[in-house]
């Protein structure tokens, strides 16, 4: 009992964390850790680590909590998964729990709970809005949350294979990204440095796979939070970004 209460007690800090847009530092924790819960909050950024076959390294999203001890089924639908009812989790202590993955486009969101088949908004988020038919809508406001420092390439245009690369790096002077699209050069594409600390470059392309590194004050390292690596033809451990 005094080990789950420990346990607990480092999660609380861990989201206290996450929702603070002060600059504290963003920490990982194991997805585990969720089935800990023991009360229902309202909506929060979170970002963790699961282990699980066929799941992503790293989830980043918002962690959506319901806690209903009685409830047999309870589900989640939302513009995040095209109203499709998806299932949620539960803890040891009764609290179901699902993670709305974070999206850079898709960033206000309106979902529903389903408890053994009836719809209900989420009891402990304020944010609602009228859903026609004399019910609420819960509403999660992505575009409010802090940006990630756990944070990877995103795919800006899939049709014109365009790619932000974002490494953060607080205390570097310069950062640069080699790879097989510019010959492993670490002086042809250099990123900049935003307020936030994190280095960000756009780049289009070629088709099929490519393998990049960032080099961080002459020091060469992978895209930590790009789970997909591979060898270039020295041997070097590389991240990977394969478009069509």
């Amino acid at each position: 009992m005094i080990q789950k209460s420990l346990r607990w007690i480092a999660l609380i800090a861990s989201l206290c964390f996450f929702s603070n847009p002060g600059g504290y530092p963003i920490k990982t924790i194991p997805y585990y850790s969720l089935y800990t819960l023991a009360r229902a909050s309202a909506p929060a950024p979170i970002t963790v680590s699961h282990s699980k076959p066929g799941m992503p390294a790293i989830i980043r999203g918002t962690l959506i909590t319901y806690k209903n001890r009685n409830a047999r089924k309870v589900y989640i639908a939302g513009d995040f998964s095209y109203w499709k009812r998806q299932p949620m989790e539960r803890s040891n202590n009764g609290v179901w729990f699902y993670i709305i993955p974070f999206d850079d486009e898709e960033r206000i969101i309106r979902y529903k709970l389903m408890v053994d088949g009836i719809w209900i908004n989420d009891p402990v988020n304020m944010d609602i809005d009228d859903d026609n038919t004399g019910s609420y809508y819960s509403i999660v406001r992505q575009d409010k949350l802090p940006e990630s420092k756990q944070i990877s390439f995103h795919i800006v245009n899939e049709s014109t294979r365009l790619v932000e690369f974002r490494v953060y790096a607080p205390h570097a002077t310069i950062v640069a990204l080699a790879g097989d699209f510019n010959n492993w050069n670490t002086e042809a594409d250099l990123l900049k440095k935003d307020k936030n600390n994190i280095w960000r470059l756009q780049k289009r392309l070629p088709e099929g796979v490519c393998r990049y590194n960032f080099v961080v004050d002459g020091t060469w390292q992978l895209d930590l939070y790009n789970p997909h690596t591979a060898s270039n033809a020295a041997g070097m451990l590389c991240s990977v970004i394969s478009l069509p």
